[in-house]
């Protein structure tokens, strides 16, 4: 990887996480053109144990991780845009409602499993909507996007 180190994850990417997920971030970071900030909370690249069988995340019985979690160090807007327009992900989720560096701070979650579209989510409150399905959740969604360009805090 070009612009990150094994250090920068809360688990071993060398060890748990599958090559092409390493890549296809790597290349969004080189595209988006700001810094990413893997989350360091346990979980966020590889979960091992069997209630996990069914996430992207799980790293078990031979499998690796195809998900990881992470913090955009621009904008937030920039960052999702990227990442569903690059191609390179298949499941692309925003979390409104986490925390990073002592304060509020929306994560993005991008994993490499083989659907396109692109499956696309948000959470908000610990609850997940998968709006492009559901009009009144995208565009609850994008007025979530626009709170934030325009600094308004939940």
């Amino acid at each position: 990887m070009r612009y990150f180190s094994p250090s920068e994850f809360p688990e071993d990417p060398n060890k748990h996480a599958e090559p092409l997920l390493l890549n296809n971030l790597d290349s969004l970071r080189h595209s988006y053109g700001e810094l990413i900030y893997p989350s360091p909370v346990e979980g966020a690249l590889a979960r091992f144990d069997s209630a996990s069988s069914d996430s992207q995340h799980f790293a078990g019985n031979g499998s690796l991780s195809r998900a990881v979690d992470w913090f955009p160090g621009g904008s937030v807007q920039k960052a999702w845009l990227f990442a569903v327009s690059s191609g390179l992900f298949g499941g692309i989720g925003i979390y409104f409602d986490t925390h990073y560096q002592g304060r509020k701070w929306p994560m993005i979650h991008t994993d490499i499993r083989d659907r396109t579209p692109a499956l696309l989510w948000y959470r908000m409150d610990g609850s997940y909507y998968y709006f492009q399905y559901n009009e009144q959740h995208r565009q609850q969604f994008f007025a979530h996007l626009k709170e934030l360009e325009d600094g308004i805090s939940y």
